[in-house]
């Protein structure tokens, strides 16, 4: 006998007897009414609806005869009646419990996936931290790479020029010798006192100032090649560098001087001009 098929039933279940005395409290009379089924549970409190004797079920003729006065049924009915509103009572409490314990849950997941989000976030910031520092040390990285073949390429070329005057002069000429001249001369700072670095700024053609930190003893060839990499006056053409106060043009030959040598320490601005 299904709960659902039997409203009579479900309602004994909710009130809080068991299924089988409910079951067999119903067979007995017959599934009347509710009100019979419980007066024949009341009177029969020591049975819980596990047997099954013979009479149990009531046939067309035949009656249920319970021991009770209307006062005691009434009794019964206020006891049931309370019993019911109790039972009632308690499911309410045990839903009201279950979805507080459902919402718990809900946040809980849900302050678990916001977690896991902020931690994934987290970690792409640092990955992407650390891609821009490895991309910014590579550039740096190459372009010392460059300047270090330029400036070899130059000693290299001035220690042949030097050699060839020296040949053409008669002198004894010696690459060595010459290649150690010129390194001497990068070596050899002039006016710099304590300085190890000079702070620069390029003046581009169109205005636009480039700033940047140099070693005193790196070339002057090193901030024209900075200027070159990093112009933004749209152009491409070669230009030279000179200064204003006082005024020099240098030369290409003062494109391998170092800056100290050149007066170019602590700082110094220099001015883009069209060769």
């Amino acid at each position: 006998m299904a709960s659902d098929d039997h409203p009579q039933l479900g309602f004994l279940m909710e009130m809080g007897f068991e299924r089988t005395k409910a079951e067999k409290a119903l067979r007995v009379t017959g599934s009347t009414s509710v009100e019979a089924a419980m007066e024949w549970i009341l009177a029969h409190p020591d049975d819980d609806g596990s047997s099954s004797a013979e009479g149990d079920v009531r046939g067309d003729s035949e009656t249920v005869r319970l021991n009770l006065t209307p006062e005691e049924l009434e009794e019964q009915a206020k006891r049931l009646e309370e019993r019911r509103v109790k039972r009632r009572a308690e499911i309410a409490e045990q839903e009201r419990k279950a979805e507080i314990e459902r919402e718990k849950n809900r946040r809980l997941s849900g302050k678990e996936i916001q977690d896991a989000r902020d931690k994934a976030h987290q970690a792409e910031m640092v990955r992407y931290a650390a891609e821009r520092k490895k991309e910014k040390d590579d550039d740096k990285k190459a372009r010392q790479r460059i300047l270090d073949v330029i400036a070899e390429d130059r000693l290299k070329k001035e220690a042949e020029k030097n050699a060839e005057k020296d040949k053409a002069a008669g002198l004894p000429t010696s690459d060595s010798l010459s290649r150690t001249t010129v390194s001497a001369a990068f070596a050899a700072p002039s006016g710099s006192g304590n300085h190890t670095q000079t702070r620069i700024q390029i003046r581009m053609m169109d205005g636009t100032p480039l700033t940047q930190t140099f070693g005193v003893n790196e070339p002057l060839g090193s901030v024209r090649l900075y200027a070159q990499l990093n112009r933004k006056d749209g152009e491409s053409s070669p230009f030279g560098l000179m200064t204003t106060f006082p005024r020099r043009d240098f030369t290409d030959e003062d494109m391998l001087a170092p800056l100290s040598a050149l007066g170019l320490v602590p700082s110094a601005t220099l001015i883009a001009k069209r060769q």
